[in-house]
């Protein structure tokens, strides 16, 4: 059956369309825990990430892209990032290459506290797919709230995975905390202009790590492709071989011409 393409949220009836209205007011960014760059951070990396395909109940093929994601939360974001690339990691571990998941059949748990995370997730996913389960506390981020567990309710299968170690590096949580939190009067101790320099760096590193570095670099879980070697390599290979060879054979005739 031909599929028709559509955003998410769009060419769905009309109360599966009410409904996502009454989500996408109810997701308005309010002091969210995560908000925007830091002052002074660097340069973001331009990229191109693959979108998201799903399909309704009804056959309808459904898309989102990381230029959605910008909109839907309203400027670029590590969480935003990290949640758009784990559904994609999770939807290639769980589904077959020529399979299209169908909307409302796949569940996450997660644990970062960030908006985007709730946002990304709700708006691919449905709401009733999406748990959030907190971690400690969410003011001091550390590595084990990027770690996600997926699954399949119609067959039951799971996926979970994590940021590979180094993704986020150490300091990250605590410069966090020391800059934003200051900002957000989590504590009164005004960081140092070194840590406000320190933060910007890290923070912009840790973005470009969710947007640049391939899967396999970036999640647990996910094999890298295997490396095949260049035609002309194999070419040669193959030249080098068969003069070897052909050594071989001519110089064990001429040997053999001489005891005759």
């Amino acid at each position: 059956m031909a599929m028709k393409t559509s955003a998410f949220g769009k060419g769905m009836s009309a109360a599966v369309l009410a409904l996502l209205l009454l989500s996408a007011l109810a997701l308005v960014p309010v002091n969210p825990v995560y908000a925007h760059a830091p002052a002074g951070a660097g340069e973001i990396d331009e990229v191109e990430i693959a979108p998201i395909r799903m399909q309704d109940a009804d056959g309808v093929l459904l898309e989102a892209t990381l230029d959605d994601v910008v909109e839907l939360h309203g400027h670029l974001c590590i969480c935003g990032v990290a949640s758009y690339r784990v559904l994609l990691v999770a939807i290639d571990a769980l589904y077959a290459e020529d399979e299209i998941p169908t909307r409302g059949e796949l569940e996450v748990v997660y644990h970062h506290p960030g908006k985007a995370h709730k946002q990304v997730f709700e708006h691919v996913l449905t709401a009733e797919c999406v748990t959030y389960e907190k971690l400690g506390n969410p003011q001091h981020l550390t590595a084990d709230h990027f770690v996600y567990a997926f699954t399949r309710t119609d067959t039951g299968e799971t996926f979970e995975t994590r940021a590979r170690e180094g993704v986020v590096p150490e300091t990250f949580g605590d410069l966090r905390y020391r800059v934003k939190g200051f900002e957000k009067e989590w504590h009164s101790e005004e960081p140092t202009e070194a840590e406000k320099e320190e933060y910007a760096d890290v923070w912009t590193g840790v973005l470009n790590n969710f947007l640049t570095l391939p899967v396999w670099e970036l999640y647990e879980g996910v094999e890298a492709p295997e490396e095949s070697a260049p035609f002309g390599a194999l070419a040669f290979s193959g030249a080098v071989i068969v003069l070897l060879g052909g050594g071989f054979v001519y110089s064990a005739q001429s040997r053999g011409g001489g005891r005759n």
